[in-house]
């Protein structure tokens, strides 16, 4: 398999095991040096035409990630910390490192069988009982572990069946692997919550709490900002999530008041330190589970999580 940074290939070793082993591509970090120089040259043109004030804080975000999944000995302290995190459970299953056979820019693992998560055969129940055993993991991640899997795209997604016919998801890459800040996670959970009781102030405290609100902000005019999303938020009515029509988007999110003050609301948002991350991997995930299980959407499949998250009952 090749992917853009590393190839990866099946073996067996010599005392006969299977293996997978993921090999970096020639000169990549060089070529990765490169391109976000040329990135950084550009950047303060876009901030300033853009208004984008908080580019460079995106960027070195960016850089760190990028050097992150190009060091194996990284990844395999990963591999290492994410095993330990799911261990005991059934229906997730991480690759076993064989330490012996890595070296730099070569990583070898145990090799796990299974099918591309997009292309598990099954109905659409079956689909939405991949999608929640998805979802726990990630939710468990951010709000319990505070440590999570950046990069939660298609084809790193395996899907096997147990015994009794249970979908047990095996994840693989762990180069980006990211740690949430206790204030991303806590106002995070403000922000579900808030969700959850249709309560925009509790929402905007959310906001706050991740650290969104520049110093010398104007809190009142995001908050205005909030409840005017919501209120658009609320006149959409979205049964499935994998056929959003062209007006459903413009609708969340393209509103002509909110475009027109994108510079003044610019001003006033702060990009909190490690974002970058948990922004990237929301996105993904509600595309993979849109496919996955487009009814109750990620939505539909956060609530009961999050609804035990609010008696107390934990991540």
């Amino acid at each position: 398999a090749a992917a853009s940074l590393a190839q990866v290939h099946r073996a067996t070793t010599r005392d006969g095991r299977e293996v997978a082993v993921k090999i970096l591509y020639p000169d990549v970090r060089e070529l990765i040096r490169r391109d976000l120089g040329v990135l950084r040259s550009v950047e303060p043109v876009v901030r300033t035409v853009f208004g984008f004030i908080h580019t460079r804080r995106v960027l070195d975000q960016l850089s760190d990630m990028l050097a992150h999944e190009t060091d194996y000995a990284n990844e395999q302290q990963n591999i290492l910390r994410m095993s330990g995190l799911f261990e005991g459970r059934e229906d997730i299953v991480v690759p076993e490192v064989v330490s012996e056979l890595c070296g730099d820019g070569v990583l070898t693992m145990s090799f796990e069988p299974g099918v591309k998560i997009t292309e598990a055969e099954g109905d659409a129940e079956d689909g939405e009982a991949i999608a929640r055993v998805l979802v726990d993991a990630f939710f468990t991640m951010l709000f319990k572990d505070r440590i999570f899997h950046a990069d939660p795209h298609p084809g790193n997604f395996l899907v096997r069946r147990n015994d009794s016919g249970e979908p047990v998801l095996v994840i693989l890459d762990y180069g980006a692997v990211e740690p949430v800040t206790d204030e991303l996670a806590e106002g995070m959970k403000q922000v579900v919550l808030g969700a959850m009781m249709k309560d925009d102030e509790a929402i905007l405290r959310g906001v706050e709490t991740m650290g969104f609100v520049a110093d010398g902000g104007d809190r009142e005019l995001l908050g205005k900002v909030g409840r005017e999303y919501l209120k658009v938020l609320g006149s959409v009515r979205i049964e499935d999530y994998s056929s959003m029509d062209r007006e459903t988007l413009r609708k969340l999110s393209g509103f002509d008041q909110t475009r027109g003050k994108l510079r003044e609301i610019m001003r006033n948002v702060r990009y909190p330190d490690g974002f970058f991350y948990v922004e990237r991997t929301l996105i993904l995930l509600f595309g993979l589970v849109a496919q996955l299980a487009p009814k109750p959407g990620l939505p539909g499949l956060v609530a009961p999580l999050a609804a035990r998250m609010m008696m107390g009952g934990g991540p």
